[in-house]
């Protein structure tokens, strides 16, 4: 049994997002359906905690204006 901080992995996680030009979306064989949401919307089917933290960062940065400074 691992000890906490003895022989632990912290695997780092990352987070994309995309704003295609026209809307069109292709998917690989990997996935099968995509589906657009709202905020409230996606926040309900995301299971993990991470996740969620990713789409908040990610509402607040365009709210804010700020992805507007990267694009």
């Amino acid at each position: 049994m691992a000890r906490a901080g003895y022989q632990a992995l912290v695997i780092p996680e990352y987070a994309f997002a995309v704003m295609p030009e026209d809307g069109a979306v292709r998917l690989t064989r990997e996935h099968s359906e995509f589906e657009w949401l709202d905020y409230e919307g996606a926040m309900k089917r995301l299971k993990y905690d991470s996740n969620r933290t990713a789409l908040w960062e990610l509402d607040n940065k365009i709210r804010l204006g700020i992805l507007k400074q990267i694009v």
